[in-house]
């Protein structure tokens, strides 16, 4: 299969990216697996993938990698002490392993939702306030030319 060069990435691609990269940090597989999967998946080369991993979304989602590493940790020290984690619900097979994952996930993405609410806010407040400068400014002006015309109608013509 060739793969083809593509530079944009889109919001998908970097999600898909990253899950799959923090589900093989917590799971104590490479990143250069990750990548390679990720890769297969969007049509694009494993350095391709990292170099994105690596340049752009790793600081993105720190909290994430730092939650799948001390998930890993703890699940080593879990699968010494014990060798079966599944928890049966009639038809449904629940892993507590793959919960946690999910969560860890969870987490990431609502930290992200709230980054971006409190930049929308700050963006916001920034344009009320320019917006009550300008308010205000205008004001000035327009006492200004009040002034002007009061001037103007209180000097003797000619």
């Amino acid at each position: 299969m060739t793969i083809t060069r593509q530079d944009n990435w889109s919001a998908d691609d970097d999600l898909t990216l990253a899950k799959t990269t923090i589900e093989y940090i917590k799971t104590g597989k490479t990143q250069l697996e990750a990548f390679e999967v990720t890769g297969k998946q969007l049509n694009r080369t494993p350095a391709a993938c990292g170099f994105r991993w690596n340049s752009f979304l790793r600081k993105q989602y720190a909290d994430a990698v730092s939650d799948a590493k001390t998930i890993r940790m703890e699940l080593k020290g879990r699968q010494a002490s014990s060798s079966h984690r599944d928890i049966d619900l009639g038809n449904t097979d629940i892993n507590i392993d793959s919960v946690l994952k999910y969560l860890v996930l969870i987490k990431q993405e609502l930290n992200n939702l709230n980054r971006e609410n409190k930049d929308l806010r700050e963006k916001l407040s920034s344009a009320n306030t320019l917006t009550d400068n300008d308010v205000q400014k205008m004001f000035k002006v327009l006492q200004q030319v009040i002034k002007t015309q009061e001037n103007e109608k209180e000097m003797p013509t000619g």
